[in-house]
């Protein structure tokens, strides 16, 4: 599972990322502060990328028109880069929990999910809509 990491949010969760053994990149790391929220959606969408933002508002219209999208993670807005990187560090915690028991791939079961963060954690791990392509078809499984 990759993730992107969008410019309203530390790019320190790359790192947290990496630490767990997950590919991450942030705006900041591209170079590509600045640049509109569709440009951003492109690339997750081009490399297969989960995006982390606390833009919610912004993305959540683009992945329901996708149809197919690699996944997308909505942190809170007011909190520092330890509270960030700490809050995303359950989230992928959470996320490795729920892969482990239902024995499905991280990347796969990331695939159109929507996972709402609050202050105490994950409240929420939603399906846009129902899987629609089965696992081995996923064009996350194409690598």
């Amino acid at each position: 599972m990759k993730f992107y990491i969008d410019e309203d949010l530390t790019p320190g969760l790359a790192q947290t990322a990496h630490l767990r053994g997950f590919d991450a990149t942030s705006v900041r790391d591209r170079g590509r502060e600045g640049q509109p929220d569709s440009a951003h959606f492109e690339l997750c969408q081009n490399e297969e990328r989960v995006l982390v933002t606390n833009n919610t508002k912004d993305f959540v219209g683009r992945c329901v028109e996708a149809g197919l999208h690699a996944g997308l993670i909505s942190m809170p807005n007011h909190l520092t880069r330890v509270e960030q990187q700490a809050l995303f560090d359950q989230v992928l915690e959470a996320i490795e929990a729920a892969t482990a028991e239902t024995g499905e791939a991280t990347a796969t079961y990331m695939l159109n999910r929507h996972v709402i963060v609050d202050d105490a954690g994950v409240s929420s791990m939603r399906s846009f809509r129902p899987h629609s392509v089965a696992p081995h078809a996923s064009r996350h499984d194409r690598r």
